[in-house]
Protein backbone atom coordinates (compact mmCIF):
# COMPACT_ATOMS: atom_id res chain seq x y z
CA UNK A 1 0.00 0.00 0.00
CA UNK A 2 1.40 3.40 -0.97
CA UNK A 3 1.52 6.14 1.63
CA UNK A 4 0.16 9.66 1.36
CA UNK A 5 3.74 10.98 1.06
CA UNK A 6 4.45 8.55 -1.79
CA UNK A 7 1.49 9.96 -3.69
CA UNK A 8 2.21 13.66 -3.15
CA UNK A 9 5.84 13.17 -4.13
CA UNK A 10 4.62 12.28 -7.62
CA UNK A 11 3.42 15.81 -8.37
CA UNK A 12 6.72 16.48 -10.11
CA UNK A 13 6.11 13.55 -12.49
CA UNK A 14 4.88 14.17 -16.01
CA UNK A 15 1.19 14.85 -16.46
CA UNK A 16 0.53 11.65 -18.43
CA UNK A 17 2.61 9.51 -16.07
CA UNK A 18 0.37 10.56 -13.18
CA UNK A 19 -2.72 9.31 -14.98
CA UNK A 20 -1.26 5.85 -15.51
CA UNK A 21 0.32 5.45 -12.08
CA UNK A 22 -1.10 2.35 -10.36
CA UNK A 23 -0.32 3.78 -6.92
CA UNK A 24 -2.82 6.57 -7.60
CA UNK A 25 -5.36 4.24 -9.19
CA UNK A 26 -5.57 1.93 -6.18
CA UNK A 27 -4.90 4.48 -3.46
CA UNK A 28 -7.25 4.54 -0.47
CA UNK A 29 -7.49 8.31 -0.97
CA UNK A 30 -9.63 9.93 -3.64
CA UNK A 31 -7.45 11.26 -6.46
CA UNK A 32 -8.61 13.83 -9.00
CA UNK A 33 -6.43 15.35 -11.73
CA UNK A 34 -7.53 18.37 -13.76
CA UNK A 35 -6.01 20.57 -16.41
CA UNK A 36 -5.24 24.21 -15.71
CA UNK A 37 -8.86 25.19 -16.52
CA UNK A 38 -10.26 22.82 -13.90
CA UNK A 39 -11.52 20.19 -16.35
CA UNK A 40 -11.28 16.69 -14.89
CA UNK A 41 -8.82 14.49 -16.83
CA UNK A 42 -8.44 11.61 -14.36
CA UNK A 43 -10.10 10.06 -11.31
CA UNK A 44 -9.16 6.88 -9.47
CA UNK A 45 -11.21 3.91 -8.30
CA UNK A 46 -11.73 5.36 -4.80
CA UNK A 47 -13.34 8.41 -6.44
CA UNK A 48 -15.86 6.11 -8.14
CA UNK A 49 -16.60 4.35 -4.85
CA UNK A 50 -17.21 7.60 -2.94
CA UNK A 51 -19.00 9.77 -5.54
CA UNK A 52 -20.82 6.97 -7.45
CA UNK A 53 -19.64 8.56 -10.74
CA UNK A 54 -17.98 6.28 -13.27
CA UNK A 55 -14.81 7.53 -14.98
CA UNK A 56 -16.50 7.98 -18.34
CA UNK A 57 -19.28 10.03 -16.72
CA UNK A 58 -17.04 12.60 -15.02
CA UNK A 59 -13.87 12.89 -17.14
CA UNK A 60 -14.17 15.96 -19.36
CA UNK A 61 -16.51 17.69 -16.90
CA UNK A 62 -15.50 20.76 -14.84
CA UNK A 63 -14.50 19.96 -11.27
CA UNK A 64 -17.27 22.35 -10.23
CA UNK A 65 -19.68 19.51 -11.14
CA UNK A 66 -18.87 18.01 -7.73
CA UNK A 67 -19.61 21.22 -5.82
CA UNK A 68 -22.54 21.35 -3.41
CA UNK A 69 -22.72 25.11 -4.03
CA UNK A 70 -23.09 25.50 -0.25
CA UNK A 71 -19.76 27.29 0.25
CA UNK A 72 -19.51 31.01 -0.38
CA UNK A 73 -17.88 32.57 -3.50
CA UNK A 74 -14.93 33.87 -1.45
CA UNK A 75 -14.04 30.27 -0.56
CA UNK A 76 -13.73 29.28 -4.24
CA UNK A 77 -11.91 32.50 -5.13
CA UNK A 78 -9.28 31.80 -2.49
CA UNK A 79 -9.01 28.22 -3.76
CA UNK A 80 -8.29 29.20 -7.38
CA UNK A 81 -6.14 32.23 -6.52
CA UNK A 82 -3.88 30.00 -4.41
CA UNK A 83 -3.54 27.30 -7.06
CA UNK A 84 -2.95 29.61 -10.01
CA UNK A 85 0.04 31.14 -8.22
CA UNK A 86 1.56 27.65 -8.08
CA UNK A 87 0.97 27.06 -4.38
CA UNK A 88 -0.55 24.11 -2.55
CA UNK A 89 -4.11 24.53 -1.19
CA UNK A 90 -5.52 22.64 1.80
CA UNK A 91 -9.06 22.70 3.15
CA UNK A 92 -12.45 21.01 3.36
CA UNK A 93 -14.86 20.73 0.43
CA UNK A 94 -18.59 20.27 0.77
CA UNK A 95 -19.31 18.13 -2.28
CA UNK A 96 -22.19 16.33 -3.98
CA UNK A 97 -22.37 12.74 -5.16
CA UNK A 98 -24.01 11.58 -8.38
CA UNK A 99 -27.19 10.66 -6.46
CA UNK A 100 -27.43 14.17 -4.96
CA UNK A 101 -26.18 13.14 -1.52
CA UNK A 102 -23.79 15.59 0.12
CA UNK A 103 -20.44 14.67 1.66
CA UNK A 104 -17.39 16.39 3.15
CA UNK A 105 -13.82 15.72 2.06
CA UNK A 106 -10.51 16.95 3.37
CA UNK A 107 -8.47 18.04 0.32
CA UNK A 108 -4.84 18.75 -0.44
CA UNK A 109 -4.47 20.17 -3.94
CA UNK A 110 -1.04 20.42 -5.58
CA UNK A 111 0.08 22.16 -8.77
CA UNK A 112 1.39 19.88 -11.52
CA UNK A 113 4.23 21.29 -13.59
CA UNK A 114 6.15 20.27 -16.70
CA UNK A 115 9.36 22.11 -17.54
CA UNK A 116 8.52 24.55 -14.69
CA UNK A 117 5.23 25.43 -16.38
CA UNK A 118 1.93 24.95 -14.57
CA UNK A 119 -0.20 22.51 -16.56
CA UNK A 120 -2.77 21.20 -14.09
CA UNK A 121 -3.63 20.15 -10.56
CA UNK A 122 -3.84 16.95 -8.54
CA UNK A 123 -6.17 16.68 -5.55
CA UNK A 124 -5.72 14.07 -2.81
CA UNK A 125 -8.90 13.76 -0.76
CA UNK A 126 -10.20 11.79 2.21
CA UNK A 127 -13.87 11.39 3.09
CA UNK A 128 -14.54 13.20 6.39
CA UNK A 129 -18.35 13.11 6.37
CA UNK A 130 -18.70 11.13 9.58
CA UNK A 131 -16.00 13.18 11.28
CA UNK A 132 -17.82 16.38 10.25
CA UNK A 133 -21.07 15.04 11.69
CA UNK A 134 -19.32 14.47 15.02
CA UNK A 135 -17.85 17.98 14.88
CA UNK A 136 -21.31 19.44 14.20
CA UNK A 137 -22.82 17.42 17.06
CA UNK A 138 -20.06 18.65 19.37
CA UNK A 139 -20.59 22.27 18.28
CA UNK A 140 -24.35 21.93 18.80
CA UNK A 141 -23.77 20.49 22.26
CA UNK A 142 -21.41 23.32 23.17
CA UNK A 143 -23.94 25.86 21.94
CA UNK A 144 -26.71 24.24 24.00
CA UNK A 145 -24.48 24.20 27.09
CA UNK A 146 -23.67 27.87 26.56
CA UNK A 147 -27.36 28.74 26.23
CA UNK A 148 -28.14 26.63 29.31
CA UNK A 149 -25.51 28.58 31.23
CA UNK A 150 -27.09 31.89 30.12
CA UNK A 151 -30.53 30.71 31.24
CA UNK A 152 -29.13 29.51 34.57
CA UNK A 153 -27.44 32.86 35.15
CA UNK A 154 -30.56 34.81 34.25
CA UNK A 155 -32.67 32.55 36.46
CA UNK A 156 -30.31 33.11 39.38
CA UNK A 157 -30.45 36.87 38.90
CA UNK A 158 -34.22 37.03 38.43
CA UNK A 159 -35.13 36.76 42.12
CA UNK A 160 -32.73 39.56 42.99
CA UNK A 161 -34.02 41.76 40.17
CA UNK A 162 -37.61 41.17 41.29
CA UNK A 163 -36.58 42.36 44.75
CA UNK A 164 -34.91 45.45 43.27
CA UNK A 165 -38.07 46.33 41.35
CA UNK A 166 -40.48 45.39 44.18
CA UNK A 167 -38.83 47.70 46.73
CA UNK A 168 -39.42 51.00 44.86
CA UNK A 169 -42.84 49.78 43.74
CA UNK A 170 -43.78 49.19 47.38
CA UNK A 171 -43.02 52.70 48.52
CA UNK A 172 -44.60 54.14 45.35
CA UNK A 173 -47.81 52.31 46.28
CA UNK A 174 -47.53 53.41 49.91
CA UNK A 175 -46.95 57.03 48.92
CA UNK A 176 -49.78 56.91 46.40
CA UNK A 177 -52.12 55.69 49.18
CA UNK A 178 -50.94 58.59 51.36
CA UNK A 179 -51.68 61.11 48.60
CA UNK A 180 -55.09 59.56 48.05
CA UNK A 181 -55.96 60.07 51.72
CA UNK A 182 -54.79 63.69 51.62
CA UNK A 183 -56.89 64.38 48.52
CA UNK A 184 -59.96 63.28 50.47
CA UNK A 185 -58.96 65.74 53.21
CA UNK A 186 -58.34 68.51 50.71
CA UNK A 187 -60.71 71.01 52.35
CA UNK A 188 -58.74 70.91 55.61
CA UNK A 189 -55.26 70.57 54.13
CA UNK A 190 -52.48 72.61 55.74
CA UNK A 191 -49.20 74.03 54.42
CA UNK A 192 -47.43 71.25 56.27
CA UNK A 193 -49.56 68.66 54.46
CA UNK A 194 -48.79 70.31 51.11
CA UNK A 195 -45.07 70.12 51.80
CA UNK A 196 -45.49 66.48 52.80
CA UNK A 197 -47.26 65.82 49.51
CA UNK A 198 -44.39 67.44 47.58
CA UNK A 199 -41.90 65.20 49.39
CA UNK A 200 -44.03 62.17 48.64
CA UNK A 201 -44.22 63.08 44.93
CA UNK A 202 -40.43 63.51 44.93
CA UNK A 203 -40.05 60.04 46.44
CA UNK A 204 -42.43 58.59 43.86
CA UNK A 205 -40.44 60.15 41.01
CA UNK A 206 -37.21 58.83 42.50
CA UNK A 207 -38.71 55.33 42.73
CA UNK A 208 -39.87 55.52 39.12
CA UNK A 209 -36.39 56.67 38.04
CA UNK A 210 -34.83 53.72 39.88
CA UNK A 211 -37.15 51.29 38.10
CA UNK A 212 -36.49 52.96 34.73
CA UNK A 213 -32.73 52.68 35.30
CA UNK A 214 -33.00 49.03 36.32
CA UNK A 215 -35.18 48.17 33.32
CA UNK A 216 -32.77 50.01 30.99
CA UNK A 217 -29.76 48.11 32.36
CA UNK A 218 -31.65 44.82 32.27
CA UNK A 219 -32.73 45.48 28.69
CA UNK A 220 -29.11 46.08 27.71
CA UNK A 221 -28.00 42.91 29.50
CA UNK A 222 -30.67 40.71 27.92
CA UNK A 223 -30.15 42.25 24.46
CA UNK A 224 -26.42 41.47 24.54
CA UNK A 225 -27.12 37.92 25.76
CA UNK A 226 -29.18 37.09 22.65
CA UNK A 227 -28.28 33.80 20.92
CA UNK A 228 -26.97 35.29 17.67
CA UNK A 229 -23.34 36.32 18.09
CA UNK A 230 -22.79 39.83 16.77
CA UNK A 231 -19.32 41.32 16.35
CA UNK A 232 -19.32 45.01 17.16
CA UNK A 233 -17.34 47.75 18.84
CA UNK A 234 -18.16 48.25 22.52
CA UNK A 235 -16.65 49.64 25.70
CA UNK A 236 -15.34 47.05 28.15
CA UNK A 237 -15.82 49.27 31.22
CA UNK A 238 -19.44 50.02 30.28
CA UNK A 239 -20.12 46.30 29.91
CA UNK A 240 -18.56 45.49 33.30
CA UNK A 241 -20.51 48.29 35.02
CA UNK A 242 -23.71 46.92 33.47
CA UNK A 243 -22.92 43.46 34.85
CA UNK A 244 -22.12 44.90 38.29
CA UNK A 245 -25.47 46.66 38.36
CA UNK A 246 -27.46 43.64 37.16
CA UNK A 247 -25.73 41.24 39.59
CA UNK A 248 -25.75 43.70 42.51
CA UNK A 249 -28.32 41.78 44.50
CA UNK A 250 -26.04 38.72 44.35
CA UNK A 251 -23.15 40.41 46.18
CA UNK A 252 -24.25 43.65 47.85
CA UNK A 253 -25.08 42.10 51.24
CA UNK A 254 -21.72 40.38 51.75
CA UNK A 255 -19.20 41.76 49.21
CA UNK A 256 -17.70 45.02 48.10
CA UNK A 257 -16.44 45.31 44.53
CA UNK A 258 -13.49 47.40 43.36
CA UNK A 259 -12.88 48.07 39.66
CA UNK A 260 -9.39 49.34 38.79
CA UNK A 261 -8.40 50.60 35.35
CA UNK A 262 -6.60 53.46 33.63
CA UNK A 263 -9.36 55.97 32.85
CA UNK A 264 -7.15 57.63 30.21
CA UNK A 265 -7.70 54.54 28.02
CA UNK A 266 -11.00 54.12 26.15
CA UNK A 267 -11.05 50.32 26.68
CA UNK A 268 -12.89 49.72 23.40
CA UNK A 269 -13.13 46.16 22.07
CA UNK A 270 -14.26 44.68 18.77
CA UNK A 271 -15.98 41.41 19.55
CA UNK A 272 -19.14 39.94 21.05
CA UNK A 273 -20.51 41.84 24.09
CA UNK A 274 -22.69 38.82 24.86
CA UNK A 275 -19.62 36.65 25.40
CA UNK A 276 -17.91 39.24 27.63
CA UNK A 277 -21.06 39.44 29.76
CA UNK A 278 -21.08 35.67 30.16
CA UNK A 279 -17.49 35.77 31.42
CA UNK A 280 -18.05 38.42 34.07
CA UNK A 281 -21.51 37.22 35.13
CA UNK A 282 -20.11 33.76 35.88
CA UNK A 283 -17.04 35.05 37.70
CA UNK A 284 -19.05 37.50 39.85
CA UNK A 285 -21.61 34.86 40.81
CA UNK A 286 -18.87 32.36 41.66
CA UNK A 287 -16.94 34.87 43.80
CA UNK A 288 -20.13 35.98 45.50
CA UNK A 289 -20.94 32.39 46.48
CA UNK A 290 -17.36 31.79 47.68
CA UNK A 291 -17.41 34.88 49.91
CA UNK A 292 -20.88 34.09 51.24
CA UNK A 293 -19.74 30.59 52.18
CA UNK A 294 -16.63 31.86 53.96
CA UNK A 295 -18.33 34.60 55.98
CA UNK A 296 -21.77 33.00 56.42
CA UNK A 297 -21.59 33.16 60.24
CA UNK A 298 -19.82 36.51 60.44
CA UNK A 299 -20.87 40.09 59.95
CA UNK A 300 -17.99 40.66 57.54
CA UNK A 301 -17.95 42.08 54.02
CA UNK A 302 -15.75 40.26 51.51
CA UNK A 303 -13.94 41.89 48.60
CA UNK A 304 -14.00 41.28 44.85
CA UNK A 305 -11.31 43.16 42.97
CA UNK A 306 -11.20 43.55 39.17
CA UNK A 307 -8.07 45.07 37.62
CA UNK A 308 -7.64 45.79 33.90
CA UNK A 309 -4.33 46.57 32.22
CA UNK A 310 -3.77 47.14 28.49
CA UNK A 311 -0.78 45.24 27.09
CA UNK A 312 -0.12 45.48 23.33
CA UNK A 313 -3.13 43.89 21.55
CA UNK A 314 -4.69 42.49 24.71
CA UNK A 315 -6.37 43.50 27.94
CA UNK A 316 -4.91 41.62 30.89
CA UNK A 317 -7.54 41.13 33.59
CA UNK A 318 -7.18 40.06 37.21
CA UNK A 319 -10.38 38.91 38.91
CA UNK A 320 -9.72 38.32 42.60
CA UNK A 321 -11.80 37.54 45.69
CA UNK A 322 -11.09 36.71 49.34
CA UNK A 323 -13.68 33.94 49.54
CA UNK A 324 -13.46 30.32 50.66
CA UNK A 325 -10.87 29.44 48.01
CA UNK A 326 -10.26 26.24 46.04
CA UNK A 327 -8.14 23.32 47.18
CA UNK A 328 -4.92 22.53 45.31
CA UNK A 329 -6.24 19.14 44.19
CA UNK A 330 -9.45 20.67 42.80
CA UNK A 331 -7.93 23.44 40.66
CA UNK A 332 -6.99 21.15 37.69
CA UNK A 333 -10.68 20.19 37.32
CA UNK A 334 -12.44 23.54 37.61
CA UNK A 335 -12.58 24.17 33.83
CA UNK A 336 -14.05 20.73 33.10
CA UNK A 337 -17.71 20.79 31.93
CA UNK A 338 -20.24 19.82 34.63
CA UNK A 339 -17.59 19.88 37.37
CA UNK A 340 -18.70 21.79 40.47
CA UNK A 341 -17.75 22.08 44.12
CA UNK A 342 -21.06 23.69 45.04
CA UNK A 343 -23.92 22.00 46.84
CA UNK A 344 -26.57 20.24 44.80
CA UNK A 345 -28.99 22.71 43.24
CA UNK A 346 -26.49 25.58 43.28
CA UNK A 347 -24.89 26.18 39.90
CA UNK A 348 -24.72 24.01 36.79
CA UNK A 349 -21.03 23.14 36.67
CA UNK A 350 -20.89 24.78 33.24
CA UNK A 351 -19.81 28.32 34.11
CA UNK A 352 -16.02 28.10 34.23
CA UNK A 353 -15.75 25.69 31.29
CA UNK A 354 -17.73 28.18 29.19
CA UNK A 355 -15.66 31.11 30.51
CA UNK A 356 -12.48 29.31 29.39
CA UNK A 357 -13.90 28.45 25.98
CA UNK A 358 -15.07 32.03 25.35
CA UNK A 359 -11.70 33.50 26.35
CA UNK A 360 -9.74 31.08 24.17
CA UNK A 361 -12.11 30.71 21.20
CA UNK A 362 -13.79 34.11 20.92
CA UNK A 363 -11.08 36.36 22.33
CA UNK A 364 -7.82 34.50 21.49
CA UNK A 365 -6.79 34.66 25.14
CA UNK A 366 -5.68 32.44 28.00
CA UNK A 367 -6.95 31.97 31.55
CA UNK A 368 -5.30 30.61 34.68
CA UNK A 369 -6.39 30.22 38.28
CA UNK A 370 -4.51 30.60 41.54
CA UNK A 371 -6.24 29.84 44.80
CA UNK A 372 -5.61 28.99 48.43
CA UNK A 373 -8.16 27.41 50.70
CA UNK A 374 -9.75 29.94 53.13
CA UNK A 375 -7.68 32.76 51.60
CA UNK A 376 -9.23 33.43 48.19
CA UNK A 377 -9.06 32.92 44.43
CA UNK A 378 -7.62 34.87 41.54
CA UNK A 379 -8.35 34.36 37.86
CA UNK A 380 -5.95 36.00 35.44
CA UNK A 381 -6.95 36.10 31.80
CA UNK A 382 -6.29 37.95 28.56
CA UNK A 383 -8.75 39.04 25.90
CA UNK A 384 -7.76 40.27 22.47
CA UNK A 385 -8.86 43.82 21.68
CA UNK A 386 -9.66 43.38 17.98
CA UNK A 387 -11.62 40.17 17.20
CA UNK A 388 -12.87 40.82 13.67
Amino acid sequence: MKSYTDITNKTDSSYNDLKTDKALEFSESVVIITNIKGIITYVNKKFEDITLYKKNEIIGKPVYTLSSQKQNPEFYKDFWDTLKTGNKWSGAFHSRKKNGEYYWCNSNVFPVKENSQLIGFISIETDMTEEKKLIDINNDLRYQLSEQDKIASLGLLTSGLIHEIYTPLSFIKSNADYLNKKIHQFENISIHDINDCKDVIKDINEGISNIEHLVKELKGYVYDMKPNITIEKFNLIDIINNILFITKNEYKYHSNIELHYDDSIKHDIIGSPSKIKQIFTNLIINSSHAIREKYKDENTMGLISITIIKLAEFYMISFKDNGIGISKNTIPNIFNPLFTTKKKGIGTGLGLSIVKEIIEKNYAGKIQCKSKKNVGTEFKFSIKINNK
